[in-house]
């Protein structure tokens, strides 16, 4: 129960966050269509920050959609298995291979954050 009780608290804030970041990327692009089209300066900061938080909102967003129970490509085919049994064993699977795929984002990610980019050659 209490665990339950975090985890919305968590997830309000979570989706605070996102409804935060829409917010602010709809008025950097407004602002900058504005700034463009009726005062011909367009801002050059605005299409690269807006472009990080439609990046951060979609991995956001799909981690989000995936704790909810709400992500499409993994409830679908799931749903369509007769058998509960089967429907858990593939459950597992595919978050076992959710978490490979991550673990190896991660790994190349830290390895292109540090600077050691020779590994890739």
């Amino acid at each position: 129960m209490e665990y339950n009780k975090i985890f919305n608290i968590f997830f309000s804030i979570y989706k605070f966050i996102l409804i935060i970041l829409t917010l602010s990327m709809f008025a950097i692009v407004g602002t900058n269509v504005f700034s463009r089209f009726v005062l011909n300066n367009s801002l050059g900061w605005a299409d690269e920050l807006s472009r990080f938080i439609f990046i951060w909102i979609s991995f956001l967003g799909a981690v989000m959609a995936y704790g909810s129970d709400d992500h499409v490509g993994l409830n679908f085919v799931i749903a369509k298995i007769p058998s509960a049994k089967a429907q858990n064993i593939i459950s597992i699977i595919s978050d076992l291979l959710i978490m490979a795929v991550l673990a190896i984002i991660t790994y190349y990610g830290y390895i292109v954050a540090t600077g050691n980019v020779k590994y890739f050659v």
